[in-house]
């Protein structure tokens, strides 16, 4: 199972037994309201399978991200490109219990570093609504910027979204974690991601043992 960590969270695929949170998660208004809209119960349900599923049939899927400290499942981040998506996409989402607390940001840096450097993505996108404001500034802050606009797929075809973009960078500029924050060395599981030269963003995170015996 790929797993990566960060100062104050475990991304790690999202499980049956996240049930409960996914479904405070899926049926909420305001957190659902720039995702596709709130959910009933039995579409929140196969909203986990359909997650859960994703990461059999695709190289990645989003993940369920972990607040060290808590121990709780708080939202979804990472890379998204099921059949037909119209780009390679980190996406983001979380609880709104957690919002407003730089989660997003830390995720989405470690997941937009793995896409890189790990899937060998050659760029990131991130498909945002023009009245998600917050996600818009979460892009931003991430190193991407506004282009063109896309539908999506199937029966979101109705939804047109913004495709927020960023290339993947050349050469891994370690000067800029060194500057400004030195990743720690613990143990030879430690993979120091470079902050990326777009607005000083930077991630170190940690790959487990689970991720390495599986390459």
């Amino acid at each position: 199972m790929i797993q990566l960590e960060t100062q104050r969270l475990i991304l790690r695929p999202t499980q049956a037994d996240d049930w409960p949170h996914v479904r405070d998660f899926l049926t909420c208004e305001d957190t659902m309201r720039h995702l596709g809209g709130h959910q009933q119960e039995p579409d929140a349900w196969r909203t986990l399978a359909q997650w859960i599923g994703l990461w059999s049939l695709t190289q990645a899927a989003m993940f369920g991200v972990i607040e060290k400290e808590s121990g709780e499942w708080i939202g979804r981040i990472g890379p998204w490109h099921p059949l037909h998506w119209p780009t390679m996409e980190v996406g983001w989402g979380l609880r709104k219990a957690y919002w407003g607390q730089g989660y997003a940001f830390e995720a989405a840096s470690a997941c937009i570093d793995f896409a890189f450097d790990e899937l060998d993505w050659s760029e990131v996108t991130h498909l945002i609504e023009d009245a998600n404001t917050p996600s818009q500034t979460l892009a931003t802050r991430l190193g991407s910027v506004p282009a063109e606009y896309v539908h999506l797929p199937g029966q979101l075809s109705g939804v047109r979204v913004r495709v927020w973009r960023q290339k993947k960078p050349t050469g891994k500029l370690i000067d800029e974690i060194a500057s400004s924050e030195p990743a720690r060395c613990e143990s030879h599981l430690l993979v120091a991601f470079p902050g990326r030269h777009f607005g000083g963003r930077h991630a170190p995170i940690k790959l487990t043992a689970a991720f390495f015996a599986g390459r």
